[in-house]
């Protein structure tokens, strides 16, 4: 239920959904939704979120360096 509520309203607050079919840590892990978040709130707090696509094709190492970076922007 509460995954439920906080999934919904994130996805109001940014404007755009989350996907239902995956649970929400995964989706917080990268970071990427997190700023998307807070940078709807007030906007211009994180300048550069690196985005999922480009974690992909990173190799472990530096996609993990950029996920901290990412929640550290969040945080």
């Amino acid at each position: 239920m509460c995954d439920r509520l906080t999934r919904t309203w994130m996805a109001c607050v940014m404007g755009w959904p989350l996907p239902v079919e995956q649970p929400l840590q995964p989706l917080l892990r990268s970071g990427e939704v997190l700023c998307g978040l807070i940078n709807q709130l007030r906007p211009g707090v994180v300048p550069k979120v690196a985005a999922y696509a480009e974690l992909v094709a990173m190799n472990e190492s530096k996609r993990n360096a950029k996920m901290r970076e990412n929640i550290g922007q969040y945080v």
